[in-house]
């Protein structure tokens, strides 16, 4: 127990109440709110794949105006998303060529919270 890592709590479910809330008409008054409250959280957490999948103009679950697209927000996390992304795969295969069984569940559990907290459903 004492050395089990200790992982950040993703998914953050207040998040999905910002959606419930956004995906309601008859939550408007929240609307706004709720709007920069989940904008503020895809910047800090660079979670590109939720963005997308919630105000991508074509294949966004969210109603129209909702929750903004704005393509250059999308390419600067996506490319934040890559570099985080490289640098989690170097640590792996150092840790699977130099290191031992400790090192590399340590360095496959910060990649699968990497992906937890940018919000992808499938991960590779």
């Amino acid at each position: 127990m004492g050395s089990d890592p200790q992982y950040a709590k993703y998914p953050d479910l207040s998040l999905a109440q910002h959606i419930f809330q956004l995906s309601s008409p008859s939550l408007t008054a929240f609307h706004a709110s709720s709007s920069s409250a989940l904008l503020k959280a895809i910047k800090e957490n660079a979670a590109t794949p939720l963005y997308h999948y919630l105000a991508n103009p074509t294949d966004g679950i969210l109603p129209k105006g909702s929750l903004e697209w704005d393509e250059k927000l999308y390419d600067d996390i996506k490319q934040q998303n890559e570099k985080e992304l490289e640098s989690w795969d170097a640590k792996l295969k150092d840790a699977e060529e130099k290191a031992g069984e400790t090192e590399i569940v340590e360095a496959m559990g910060g990649k699968a919270e990497f992906w937890t907290r940018v919000g992808e459903k499938v991960c590779f």
